[in-house]
């Protein structure tokens, strides 16, 4: 698509067509905010110490 590499492996695309139905545009949201949501958290882990999530 005339991007940069750097850039057009950090994106996603996303097609929604005519025949896309509100079920299938659920099922992707859903799935979507699992992803961010275990993405998020992972991010998190990686960037705080190790001694924060002890909290015995």
């Amino acid at each position: 698509m005339g991007l940069p590499r750097e850039v057009a492996t950090c994106a996603i695309r996303i097609s929604l067509g005519h025949a896309t139905t509100k079920g299938e545009i659920d099922r992707f949201v859903a799935a979507w905010k699992d992803i961010t949501a275990k993405t998020a958290l992972a991010a998190l882990e990686a960037w705080l110490p190790n001694s924060v999530w002890n909290l015995e």
